[in-house]
């Protein structure tokens, strides 16, 4: 396997995991294609995310929630993370915080932290897409976001410092959907959800 070839295959797939290679060179020997990469991560033409992940280098990725859902899947980002973005929160989170249906597990990458919180099979819903071919992820509906946040702090998952979070709803925060949707969590946090609505909606 010649760089020059790889390359071809990663300029339309910059990222890439060790089973991809053994698909796109099929007569190469698996100790073969780790010497070869290992190589090319040290002449830095390959950066590696983690462990059997890795990405063309001068295909730079700019925006990190694009790695999230390679890392780990299924996901979507949420929680304080997707609070930011909606503009539900001020603060900036450090890690990327993602919601999954696999075990809760976090990642430290050179691009950041990413932390995955395991939920219900029955609570995976209520986020959309985000393309940018060829990458995308998935991110909570700000009224998800929210109840995501309230479900996790109901089960003890948030130290102090983050229960309380500083939310700032505005006219683009639909109470009619976050009511709606809350039904769907039963009376898992149902005092929380409750108390959120007095207190914010106005």
């Amino acid at each position: 396997m010649r760089f020059e070839e790889l390359r071809k295959k990663l300029l339309k797939y910059p990222i890439f995991k060790d089973n991809d290679i053994l698909k796109w060179f099929p007569k190469e020997k698996p100790s073969s294609i780790q010497v070869q990469l290992s190589r090319l991560v040290k002449e830095g033409k390959i950066k590696r995310l983690k462990k059997g992940i890795y990405y063309l280098a001068e295909k730079e990725i700019k925006d990190r929630f694009f790695l999230a859902p390679i890392l780990y899947k299924p996901s979507y980002i949420s929680l304080e993370t997707a609070l930011n973005l909606h503009g539900l929160i001020p603060d900036i989170p450090a890690a990327v915080t993602r919601v999954t249906t696999n075990k809760t597990c976090q990642f430290k990458t050179e691009k950041g932290v990413f932390i995955y919180h395991k939920i219900k099979k029955e609570f995976f819903w209520g986020f959309t897409k985000v393309l940018k071919t060829p990458f995308f992820y998935f991110i909570a509906r700000p009224e998800k976001a929210v109840l995501d946040y309230l479900y996790f702090k109901s089960r003890g998952v948030y130290p102090k410092s983050l229960l309380e979070l500083r939310f700032q709803i505005d006219k683009n925060f639909s109470w009619k959907a976050f009511e709606n949707q809350a039904k769907n969590f039963g009376k898992i946090n149902e005092k929380l959800i409750k108390d959120f609505v007095k207190r914010y909606k106005k």
